[in-house]
């Protein structure tokens, strides 16, 4: 955290405060940041979307498929929550 503390104490020194030298700056940062924060919810989503619901869990209609980034698993995750009366 302190690392990037000191860039951002820096950066504006080295622009002068030039307001055109940071804005661009600032919109890579933003698209970065939303880029790896999306990148972070499509892996979150293809790990549930693999995990076995419980009956009780499970939406009453089909759910559509993820996408064909996230293939459907053959085996349930060690772990998993199984229906009651189910082996």
């Amino acid at each position: 955290m302190l690392t990037p503390a000191a860039v951002s104490a820096v950066l504006p020194v080295l622009s002068g405060g030039d307001t055109n030298t940071l804005v661009p700056l600032f919109a890579i940062g933003v698209f970065v940041g939303f880029t790896l924060a999306q990148a972070g919810m499509v892996v979150h989503w293809c790990r549930e979307a693999r995990r076995p619901m419980a009956r009780e869990d499970r939406p009453s209609t089909a759910p559509a498929p993820c996408s064909p980034a996230c293939p459907p698993s053959s085996s349930p995750r060690p772990g998993s929550r199984t229906a009651p009366g189910s082996s």
